[in-house]
């Protein structure tokens, strides 16, 4: 886990500590719900840092997208398909992380203020869980990045899942590449 979160602290706008922060709050049990790799999560991490969300803040904002997207994805499936944007993959699994803030992306794109606010109320994001994922429309290829980067510096490679303890996160199973 360290290595994770000094490569993204090298790679973003917030330190080991906010990383962590952000981890022991709720974006680690989100995690570890929707079988986000830790790379993955901490790259979303790194984008909301990028924007200024960090440490408590953005674990808290990171856990509400989660929620709120795949609850609007199941009550409101019709809309999203409307968009073609669907946020599982064949096996019932989320897609990637950013490939599903690219898709967003692509429709609010082109869109007035007006109409991206309509379109992500349709979506199933009201008006205050909209501050989840505006901060991330635009930034997918930010996270891929990322993820790429802290994969690559990292020399580990999560096997098993997040282990969280009061005293912090762990990687249960941790190989080396």
């Amino acid at each position: 886990v360290t290595d994770v979160l000094i490569a993204a602290n090298t790679l973003a706008n917030a330190s080991a500590q906010q990383f962590s922060e952000a981890l022991t709050s709720e974006a680690g049990p989100a995690m570890k719900s929707f079988g986000i790799e830790l790379e993955e999560g901490v790259a979303v991490l790194a984008a909301y840092a990028d924007q200024g969300i960090k440490a408590q803040h953005a674990g808290n904002m990171f856990s509400r997208m989660l929620r709120l997207m795949t609850k609007g994805f199941m009550d409101n499936r019709e809309a999203w398909e409307r968009f073609s944007i669907n946020i599982f993959d064949a096996t019932g699994e989320l897609k990637p992380l950013y490939t599903i803030i690219g898709d967003l992306s692509k429709v609010l794109n082109n869109m007035s203020t007006e109409q991206k606010i309509a379109t992500l109320e349709l979506l199933g994001f009201q008006a205050r869980s909209q501050q989840a994922i505006l901060p991330l429309i635009g930034l997918q290829d930010n996270i891929k990045r990322y993820n790429v980067n802290e994969r690559h510096h990292t020399g580990f490679q999560l096997v098993d899942s997040l282990i969280i303890t009061p005293f912090g996160i762990r990687k249960a199973g941790i190989n080396r590449k």
